[in-house]
């Protein structure tokens, strides 16, 4: 006998509505892993973390529950799914952002939504109070070692991001566009604006991370 299968559609931000065949014993975050899988190269700010995304019915503000299987959770006359962000709480001493901003790292796929300012790129410093604005953690990239601790602060005033170096012996460089041509900065000190598709090479260009807008905001939902 074949797997129950129930018919569904999702609404995967400005992809719009994707019609899905789903095994009724998959649980949500189990579902969001294949839907991510799937349509994670059509979007630049969609991500490889099922936990940092939640379903819900499109006519509700609830989502549906993790725990249990998709079967027990009254989907037959509301087979219509919303993929929302997980929204995350503010730390001590962070501003909200204007916009919708994202590193992503193109060779892995990973994804690191920016909620906060100043935003802090690096890695954990056991003990540190600096540790709270951590906003990208670069530990889980193969990478990641080769950047300090402190690599980089990102910040935004006015709609318009910007990006210092706190690091000045271990530089980065800012590729961008001018005048339609490709350009390399090197950040020793000072900020930097950073627009949409500028590409960040940490490390000692072992690490690329890609910064993006997102000009359509995605609607969130508390943890």
């Amino acid at each position: 006998m074949s797997p129950q299968r129930i018919s569904l559609n999702i609404k995967i931000f400005e992809l719009g509505s994707q019609r899905a065949e789903a095994l009724a014993s998959l649980k949500p975050p189990e579902l969001i892993a294949e839907v991510l899988q799937e349509f994670q190269g059509e979007l630049p700010f969609l991500g490889t973390r099922p936990e940092s995304y939640a379903l819900r019915l499109a006519s509700s503000t609830s989502r549906l529950d993790d725990q249990l299987p998709l079967s027990e959770q009254s989907l037959v006359n509301s087979p219509n799914l919303i993929l929302d962000e997980r929204e995350v709480t503010l730390p001590t001493g962070a501003a909200p952002l204007s916009k919708a901003a994202y590193l992503r790292e193109p060779n892995s796929g990973q994804v690191y939504r920016l909620w906060w300012q100043p935003a802090l790129i690096g890695r954990p410093h056991p003990g540190k109070s600096g540790d709270l604005l951590l906003a990208v953690n670069l530990d889980s990239l193969q990478e990641g070692r080769k950047a300090s601790r402190r690599q980089a602060l990102l910040t935004e005033r006015k709609g318009q991001f910007y990006i210092t170096n706190l690091s000045p012996k271990n530089p980065f460089i800012v590729m961008t566009e001018k005048d339609g041509q490709p350009k390399k900065y090197s950040i020793e000190e000072g900020e930097y604006p950073l627009r949409d598709k500028d590409q960040l090479s940490l490390g000692g260009d072992s690490i690329r991370l890609v910064f993006r807008l997102n000009a359509l905001e995605t609607k969130s939902l508390t943890k």
